[in-house]
């Protein structure tokens, strides 16, 4: 009788260790799988980052862009009054007294 209990105490103890072995794997599975969740987490949030900047950086260059081409569009009006003035309205009743304060406005704010 003494014989059935150690061995069954002694099998009852193997299989305690038996057991928490696969758990302490279970464990380390699970921290595995967490930390490439976290990895994954990480690189689509830098994925995520890096379009942002990207729309920002096209929208930037598209703003330049249209601020050059606005400021050539007026430059070439300004030039076509310019001659327009010359050629047509100087020597006539129409001629304005502040046109030359007008050219000099216009060139302060470009």
């Amino acid at each position: 009788m003494k014989r059935i209990m150690v061995l069954v105490l002694t099998g009852l103890l193997l299989m305690g260790s038996a057991i928490s072995a696969p758990v302490s794997a279970q464990s380390d599975r699970g921290a595995t799988a967490r930390a490439k969740a976290a990895e994954r987490l990480e690189a689509a949030k830098l994925k995520v980052c890096q379009k942002k900047e990207a729309a920002i950086q096209k929208r930037s260059e598209q703003l330049v862009k249209m601020a050059t081409n606005m400021q050539t569009k007026f430059t070439a009006i300004a030039s076509r009054v310019k001659e327009y003035y010359a050629d047509n309205v100087v020597g006539t009743a129409n001629e304005l007294t502040n046109y030359d304060e007008l050219l000099t406005a216009i060139a302060d704010k470009q």
